[in-house]
């Protein structure tokens, strides 16, 4: 989703291409079934009810991603905003859930980035957001992946 933001970006911005969104809709497929097979190889029989919790509220994070974008083009708006506040959501729970510092900052980095978007123009959205994810999500994902958490 960073990729696609940043690509969308560039292509509104700096070409002449029409289908500047076309990004999403490739790169957020082959990320949903990326982590749908990958989910499916992870099965385990034992779970804790931290992880039972959060797998349940990333699905449902996924399903609100999906129906706030479906919502947003068809009311003709860039769904940037609403995304940024769903990622807080879903990052600052995780983080406080797991007890994990970069996670809880990440929440809060989206909550502060979809503020932003309320104050710059229409064409920077898309920049900010794939700023977000990367700043918000992907390091602090990075990172609790390396840690003993």
């Amino acid at each position: 989703i960073a990729i696609a933001s940043i690509l969308f970006f560039m292509l509104e911005q700096y070409t002449t291409v029409a289908y500047y969104f076309i990004p999403f809709p490739l790169l957020g497929g082959a990320g949903l079934i990326a982590t749908i097979i990958h989910f499916q190889k992870r099965r385990t029989s034992t779970q804790t009810h931290a992880n039972y919790f959060i797998t349940r509220l990333w699905t449902v994070m996924a399903m609100a991603f999906i129906f706030t974008v479906i919502v947003n083009i068809v009311q003709k708006q860039l769904p940037f905003t609403d995304t940024l506040i769903i990622a807080g959501i879903g990052t600052l729970v995780s983080g406080w859930i797991m007890k994990f510092k970069p996670l809880i900052i990440g929440g809060f980095l989206f909550f502060a980035a979809s503020f932003v978007t309320l104050f710059i123009g229409e064409e920077y959205k898309a920049l900010v957001h794939g700023i977000a994810i990367m700043m918000g999500y992907l390091i602090p994902g990075y990172l609790l992946k390396q840690s003993k958490v």
